[in-house]
């Protein structure tokens, strides 16, 4: 992995230190494929476990480096053991991006600088619903792992997944005795949804997909479960396009 010590972080940091993120250093151990288009890394974080307990859906900004500087991007905790100060954090993989070579590159004892900022992501519900319908993809996959074995057994949950590779419908899924998992084509998405989804009013909506399916699936969720504007979870985890990542 590049020398990151003498890199900075340019206004990317500035704007994290005015959100009052607070910054670790962790410690890679492990790397290992679980998918041909999927990579996973293990890392070393008591300091940072010990002061942020995880929760689920938990995420942290890695600082990736780039030619110029380190950019930060978001990543959620896979497996976080506390007691042990590990997590593991999964890479859905593509051709070109900053964290693509991080992940790439990382051997055990290389040293990645994160930033963790104040909780503002998934809150489970209360009181809890009749059924969640989730929709995700490969980038997102790690949040849905992290919530679905959180939820009641007698809970439906609609699943919704879109493959971009060969091979992602092979990646491990939690298992949960109201699950029903289907896997479309990534760009058909939003078509799907708006012509199958339905029995949902009531329940819960969460999407995390590309910034732009993540606008239109938000708005065909709430039609179908009826939610308020500010109820439900939403948010973009990637732009088409943008080889960065």
């Amino acid at each position: 992995m590049v020398e990151t010590a003498t890199l900075g972080k340019g206004v990317q940091g500035v704007i994290m230190r005015a959100f009052r993120s607070r910054d670790y250093t962790i410690t890679v151990t492990g790397a290992r494929d679980i998918g041909p288009y999927y990579r996973r890394l293990s890392f070393a974080a008591p300091e940072l476990l010990a002061a942020h307990p995880p929760y689920p859906s938990m995420w942290i900004r890695l600082w990736c480096p780039g030619p110029d500087r380190l950019y930060q991007r978001a990543f959620t905790l896979v497996d976080p053991d506390a007691a042990a100060g590990t997590f593991d954090i999964e890479f859905a993989m593509h051709s070109t991006g900053y964290a693509m070579d991080l992940a790439r590159t990382a051997q055990p004892g290389d040293v990645v600088q994160v930033s963790v900022l104040t909780r503002d992501d998934y809150i489970r519900p209360d009181p809890m619903p009749p059924g969640f319908v989730m929709v995700a993809d490969p980038a997102s996959l790690p949040a849905v792992n992290s919530i679905v074995p959180t939820l009641p057994d007698d809970l439906q949950i609609q699943l919704w997944l879109g493959s971009q590779h060969p091979g992602d419908e092979e990646l491990p899924l939690a298992s949960h005795p109201g699950l029903r998992a289907s896997w479309v084509p990534h760009e058909e998405l939003t078509m799907r949804l708006s012509a199958e989804l339905s029995g949902v009013h009531g329940w819960f909506g969460w999407v995390c997909v590309d910034t732009a399916q993540t606008r239109a699936i938000k708005e065909l969720l709430r039609t179908a479960t009826g939610a308020g504007k500010r109820e439900g979870h939403a948010m973009g985890y990637w732009t088409i396009g943008r080889t960065t990542g």
